[in-house]
């Protein structure tokens, strides 16, 4: 509900109400949860209500959830990166930026050590979450850069930019279930490529008119560019940065492999807009582009 209430269209009514029922649930879901000591698997429903404290500047209430979490849960339980992720997005939002930075330099860690050799068919949600904390992360060191002008901070916004789109794909792309949405969308593609193709057989054969004979022609270019792009995005072995620490993203050695007039663009996005990474064998340089 609450992702709903994100995406419904600015102005529309529903949206502050649908937000609210949200809060409401996800309240009544931590305070049963808590009540019954039912704490298995209610570390990511209390983390997304700090979330929401935090973003409705309710911070000591937030505090006090996080002390909550810190007296359940062991710092070696599989999910405690929540807990270094939401006291970072607490610092942060209270401008305290040094802390932040060591809160979310914990939760990278604790991520990178659960996450990398997890099965993709487990955690399936959290993984989801895990693109919205990359994200943050990835915008808290460059707006880290903008502050300072320091380089090492938009590097490693560049690095978590990369660990966030490579989930992304392994959400799309790599769904073990055998009926991925690309997936479908090619099975779907090749039946409709098979079926305008039979109708303009006909059409060939029935003399049917010139404009269209053209109309078909045009709509099976249309479907044949469609389904070479998806089989060439299927096949294709994207880099992933996933099983690597931040330390291997070796910026330097990209560069100097670059010649003049050579430039790499990266992207990632995030709510409404787009955040690109430009590297060439000077530097690395970040844009913010509005996403219409």
């Amino acid at each position: 509900m609450l992702k709903y209430a994100e995406n419904a269209p600015a102005g529309t009514a529903f949206t502050p109400k649908y937000r609210e029922q949200a809060r409401q649930l996800l309240k009544k879901a931590v305070t049963k949860g808590l009540e019954y000591e039912q704490f298995e698997n209610l570390l990511p429903v209390i983390s997304q209500y700090v979330e929401e404290l935090i973003e409705n500047r309710q911070y000591l209430e937030a505090a006090e959830y996080l002390r909550k979490i810190d007296e359940i849960y062991a710092p070696f339980y599989t999910y405690y990166f929540f807990y270094y992720y939401l006291n970072a997005r607490l610092n942060d939002a209270k401008g305290d930026w040094k802390s932040a930075m060591t809160y979310y330099r914990q939760a990278a860690a604790k991520m990178e050590e659960y996450f990398n050799d997890l099965p993709y068919r487990q955690d399936r949600e959290v993984h989801r979450k895990t693109v919205d904390i990359y994200g943050h992360m990835m915008k808290f060191y460059l707006d880290m850069y903008q502050r300072t002008k320091k380089r090492k901070y938009i590097n490693r916004a560049l690095f978590f930019s990369e660990i966030k789109n490579t989930y992304i794909f392994d959400l799309v792309a790599k769904d073990t279930t055998g009926h991925s949405q690309l997936s479908i969308e090619k099975v779907r593609l090749k039946r409709e490529l098979e079926r305008f193709n039979n109708e303009y057989q006909q059409l060939l054969r029935s003399n049917s008119s010139k404009e269209t004979v053209q109309m078909y022609e045009k709509k099976l270019e249309s479907l044949r560019k469609q389904n070479r792009e998806l089989q060439e995005f299927l096949f294709e072995i994207p880099i992933t940065y996933k099983n690597y620490r931040s330390e291997d993203l070796d910026l330097v050695t990209i560069r100097e492999k670059l010649e003049d007039g050579q430039l790499i663009v990266k992207y990632s996005l995030l709510n409404d807009r787009a955040y690109v990474f430009c590297i060439d064998n000077k530097g690395t340089s970040f844009h913010r582009l509005p996403v219409s």
